[in-house]
């Protein structure tokens, strides 16, 4: 898909680019910018799969614009669904009066429903946690702030209940089939070997088995609100300390999905394993947290990022990745016994 189709399928959207005029007469068109402000330079801004993100400097200030088209920008054969930048502001709308929460993210500016735009804060000097997958590590202040913010977040008392589920099903797919499915990817091309590797743990009934039931969980509607894609790429460091963006995946679900999802993280990054259950020192809803159920989701997102479509920038040798495979069938199937091997 592309510029020329999006054009013909959303006629009153505009279609973001990296032109500082284009965006100057957008912004003005929108009464965004401010008395005699213009635009000096448009950059993209970080890494992400999901949107086109644009970093804008005017003579002003400098913000970020977002826009969700309906394909992945980086794979742009890969259909999604168009309202995710919505379901951002969705997000921002049921946390607005929870002051923990939002202390923690960039704030949202403006909102263009109709060409699915969306324009925040510019956290300014910034980098993502990716850097964890090239043998760095996280400190405890940061693992503390990144919990803190969990239980911050799964504690709002939100206004209306998330589904999204367009997101979710696009997600589902990416997490609970397509890593399943023998020749989805080209594995062998990403490490040699893996394809062999990878129908060894496709071809165990009782793994498959448990993933497909937290997949029905996954789609289940819950009460508590969460992140939806809690993991490196979405912690930013910046200069005033840990923040947290893009929260398109987000609903309202089981709040040990998200806490299986960045404990996943912290196993494939190869921190430091005790870091793992220092994070649940610090999360304030373990009086009704399940971990055993947070492992298990922990398991599956290890073999989804090693074996479907969204892989992560790990250098790992074929015999780690089997390691870790073997990790995550354990965590899924046996999640009570891996509790103590993990510690």
């Amino acid at each position: 898909m592309d510029k020329q189709t999006f054009c013909s399928s959303y006629p009153e959207a505009y279609f973001l680019e990296c032109d500082a005029r284009s965006i100057e007469d957008y912004l003005l068109q929108q009464q965004y910018l401010l008395s005699g402000e213009t635009i000096s330079h448009v950059e993209k801004a970080g890494d992400g799969n999901m949107n086109c993100t644009l970093r804008v400097k005017s003579d002003k200030r400098s913000f970020i614009v977002k826009q969700s088209r309906p394909w992945v920008e980086k794979y742009p054969s890969i259909a999604a669904p168009i309202e995710r930048t919505l379901m951002e502001a969705e997000f921002y709308s049921n946390v607005q009066r929870n002051d923990l929460v939002l202390r923690d993210m960039p704030r949202l500016l403006h909102v263009d429903e109709n060409s699915y735009i969306v324009v925040f804060e510019d956290l300014g000097n910034a980098k993502d946690f990716t850097f964890l997958y090239n043998g760095e590590f996280i400190t405890g202040d940061q693992l503390q702030q990144l919990t803190i913010f969990l239980g911050n977040l799964h504690t709002t008392k939100t206004t209306t209940m998330i589904t999204n589920e367009a997101m979710r099903a696009l997600n589902y797919q990416h997490i609970y089939e397509i890593p399943l499915k023998d020749k989805s990817v080209d594995l062998d091309n990403i490490t040699p070997g893996l394809n062999d590797v990878a129908s060894e743990f496709r071809n165990k009934n009782d793994y498959k088995k448990c993933i497909a039931t937290l997949g029905k969980l996954y789609l289940e509607n819950g009460t508590t609100l969460l992140h939806g894609d809690y993991y490196p790429g979405s912690w930013l460091l910046t200069d005033d300390g840990v923040k947290i963006i893009d929260v398109e995946f987000c609903f309202c679900g089981p709040a040990e999905f998200d806490m299986g999802v960045m404990i996943a993280h912290l196993l494939l990054a190869k921190q430091p394993r005790s870091f793992v259950f220092k994070i649940f020192a610090h999360y304030r809803r373990m009086n009704t947290f399940d971990v055993r159920l947070a492992f298990q989701f922990a398991g599956v997102e290890i073999m989804r990022r090693l074996l479907g479509v969204a892989q992560l920038p790990i250098k790992y040798h074929l015999q780690d990745k089997r390691k870790l495979l073997e990790l995550s069938y354990r965590l899924v199937v046996t999640p009570d016994n891996t509790l103590s091997e993990v510690d």
